[in-house]
């Protein structure tokens, strides 16, 4: 069998491989801190080398010197990484949703480390953060990642991506959406809490000599999590759509590249 290769050949696939790490870096599941950094770096390689054959690869004329080589390796880890990064915008909304969560209910001051934004979080974060990724490989998230990364080699040349304001303009158009998704994920809990503290308000007004502070927090903590087992469907269900609407919305992310 004849191995022999090109130099133009090895630096397209060099090229392919740092644009396959980059997503890999940051996208959910594949950029968790707990998966080894040689199991990305192995399965980057693997990805490229089976990728390489059918992918319809356009290239604009390669460097030819290695200032210009390091570049084009910094523009393709860019395309990836800023995927892999628009991408954890979603499961940063939920994150931020338990941490609202965890705040109305007493727990804010129970953090756990959380290997994948690798800081300390709300044990409601994690819950809600292993109850998203759960959803999202369910949906078959993980191939839209990969599918949209080789999608970008048909409308993006290697070598041709610049950092343009489109670009910039549809990672904070997903960036704005953080709060938002952060009501929409949290918002039956969220509302319960308030309104159970509402309640609470209103006992201590009417009834002054009751100490509503020490029985605050045990009210607090069943109502929650109550209201998070009834609104698990409903919780799958939001899930469901703001992973559709990440998955139009990288689409949209890939096409202003191309600009």
């Amino acid at each position: 069998m004849n191995l022999d290769i090109t130099l133009e050949q090895f630096q397209v696939f060099l090229l392919i491989f740092f644009r396959m790490s980059g997503l890999l870096i940051f996208a959910p599941i594949f950029g968790n801190r707990t998966v080894p950094t040689q199991s990305k770096i192995g399965l980057s390689l693997i990805l490229t080398v089976v990728m390489l054959p059918i992918l319809p690869i356009q290239m604009t004329p390669i460097s030819q010197t290695i200032v210009g080589l390091v570049i084009d390796v910094f523009r393709e880890l860019m395309i990836g990484m800023i995927l892999g990064f628009a991408s954890q915008l979603v499961f940063a909304g939920v994150q931020l949703a338990g941490q609202l969560i965890s705040v109305q209910m007493g727990f804010s001051l129970a953090t756990v480390m959380d290997p994948q934004f690798n800081n300390q979080s709300p044990t409601i974060s994690q819950l809600q953060n292993i109850f998203a990724l759960l959803v999202f490989l369910l949906m078959d998230g993980h191939h839209w990642l990969l599918e949209g990364l080789a999608h970008t080699f048909e409308i993006l040349p290697i070598g041709a991506f610049t950092y343009t304001a489109p670009v910039a303009e549809g990672v904070f158009h997903m960036a704005g959406k953080l709060f938002v998704t952060a009501f929409q994920v949290g918002a039956p809990v969220i509302v319960a809490l308030f309104l159970a503290t509402l309640a609470l308000g209103l006992i201590s007004r009417a009834v002054p000599q009751l100490n509503v502070f020490s029985v605050s927090f045990p009210i607090k903590i069943a109502i929650g999590f109550a209201a998070l087992m009834l609104s698990l469907h409903v919780s799958a269900s939001v899930l469901q759509l703001l992973f559709r609407q990440m998955e139009k919305d990288l689409s949209l992310l890939i096409q202003a590249m191309a600009l």
